[in-house]
């Protein structure tokens, strides 16, 4: 839009981004719009951290999910829909955002392993 009045762009570009803004956190309200953030976050910490970086879409992590039966890779216990993903190798070790180096995770798992090794051998899927 060809404003001539700089004023009237200001105020145009206030209202819209006030609009969008509202907009965009009611979407981050839904399931979906959470996920879409959390994998925008991870893809910015793979970035970040100079790792090797591979799409890793939704739909891969949802088939990554059932191949685990909805279970946590570390106790085994059943989370479907709680599930976090876990670099194997983390990021900050030179891991890659990749299929084969994320496993399903339970958050208290995730959590307690941290940046360390693996608490118990596990076997990502090698595609």
């Amino acid at each position: 839009m060809p404003f001539k009045d700089p004023e009237a762009r200001r105020a145009w570009e206030k209202a819209y981004r006030a609009k969008h803004a509202e907009l965009k956190r009611a979407h981050y309200q839904t399931p979906r719009g959470r996920a879409a953030a959390i994998a925008k976050m991870q893809r910015r910490r793979a970035t970040r951290a100079g790792a090797s970086r591979n799409d890793f879409t939704r739909e891969q992590w949802l088939l990554l999910q059932e191949t685990f039966q909805h279970r946590c890779a570390y106790c085994g216990r059943r989370a479907k829909g709680h599930l976090t993903q876990d670099h194997v190798t983390p990021l900050s070790k030179g891991g890659a955002h990749t299929l084969n180096n994320i496993v399903p995770a339970c958050q208290s798992c995730n959590s307690s392993k941290g940046v360390k090794a693996p608490l118990k051998q596990v076997q990502p899927l090698l595609l």
